[in-house]
């Protein structure tokens, strides 16, 4: 147990290049908001959340990735609610008892997914993994729209499967921002995605997953796409909607970043040349959280699906998107 005069040290091996203060040598990031048995939370001064998390549990915008040993748990070192997190150089010193050692962390961020298959293959893998977890998915939060990916991105009419419900909330609202995507109707965009934000229990609400996945899938098949309505819907309406953490999520998901588990699923569907076995990364992005892994992967097949919908249907209409908000101009 770290005391007052003899600080514990941990060394960090990543965090997210989105942090406040990442590249500043001194700042004060905020203070610690919820303490669990692998991370803590931090809320910034700037409103957003910081995440401390044992290095197992991956990478990702938010999250600064500590070499912890396995048998000691960041509920029993002495953090609690309100200790304040601070950078000195190449330090984090959380309250007095904690240093972090910044000197050998790597600046994570996505890395580029590179050459791009076709999308007659693209569209082949996403259903052949559809298809391979279907025996797998539980009936819990979003995850039995990850069979109806397809049929919601294309307007196809299918029932889901073991209904829960938030899928009963959700489904019809997913619908109706594929039509307004489509149709590039801002104000049907900013309806369906207020209708998703928030939805369901815990720090990041299963609607906010889904959306996540949605946004960070659209935005690595086509960049231009985190520009449209959809994403200035989310970072307008999300502070007010759901908790600081999901809101500071979704507004690194808005411009294409994910966590490090759902950024190489995306490579691995979209990529070209010899993938890592897609099911193996899906499975893996599906086991963070209680239902946020499942809740996120339903929302990035989505993603993937209407990315190749609009595609195949103008060549790149998307590319313009709807850049109005729904009530009026900018």
């Amino acid at each position: 147990m770290p005391t007052m005069n003899r600080p514990h040290v941990f060394r960090v091996t990543a965090f997210g290049a989105g942090l406040p203060g990442a590249r500043d040598r001194a700042a004060d990031w905020g203070s610690v908001t919820a303490v669990f048995r692998h991370s803590c939370h931090v809320l910034g001064t700037d409103g957003r959340v910081t995440c401390i998390v044992d290095r197992r549990l991956g990478k990702g915008p938010v999250n600064v990735c500590v070499d912890i040993p396995e048998d000691v748990a960041v509920e029993d070192l002495g953090i609690e609610a309100g200790t304040p997190l601070r950078r000195s150089g190449d330090d984090l010193h959380l309250g007095d008892g904690i240093v972090l050692d910044l000197s050998g962390g790597e600046l994570w961020t996505p890395p580029p997914i590179g050459p791009r298959t076709c999308t007659t293959e693209v569209r082949r893998r996403a259903r052949t993994l559809s298809a391979a977890l279907g025996p797998s998915i539980p009936g819990e939060g979003l995850a039995p729209m990850v069979p109806l990916a397809e049929h919601v991105a294309r307007g196809w009419t299918a029932a889901p499967g073991p209904a829960t419900p938030v899928t009963a909330l959700a489904l019809p609202r997913a619908r109706d921002l594929v039509r307004g995507l489509v149709s590039i109707d801002a104000r049907l965009v900013e309806t369906s995605a207020a209708g998703l934000i928030g939805l369901g229990p815990g720090l990041t609400p299963s609607g906010d997953d889904f959306l996540a996945g949605l946004m960070v899938a659209m935005s690595a098949d086509r960049p231009e796409a985190a520009g449209c309505a959809l994403r200035d819907s989310v970072l307008r309406l999300a502070p007010d909607r759901t908790t600081a953490l999901s809101a500071t999520l979704l507004a690194h998901a808005a411009d294409g970043t994910g966590s490090e588990s759902m950024h190489r699923l995306l490579a691995a569907l979209l990529g070209t040349g010899d993938q890592p076995d897609p099911e193996g990364l899906a499975r893996l992005m599906a086991d963070g959280g209680h239902t946020s892994g499942w809740d996120a992967l339903a929302g990035l097949l989505l993603g993937i699906h209407l990315a190749l919908r609009l595609r195949d249907a103008d060549g790149g209409r998307l590319l313009e998107c709807v850049g109005t908000r729904a009530g009026g101009g900018r």
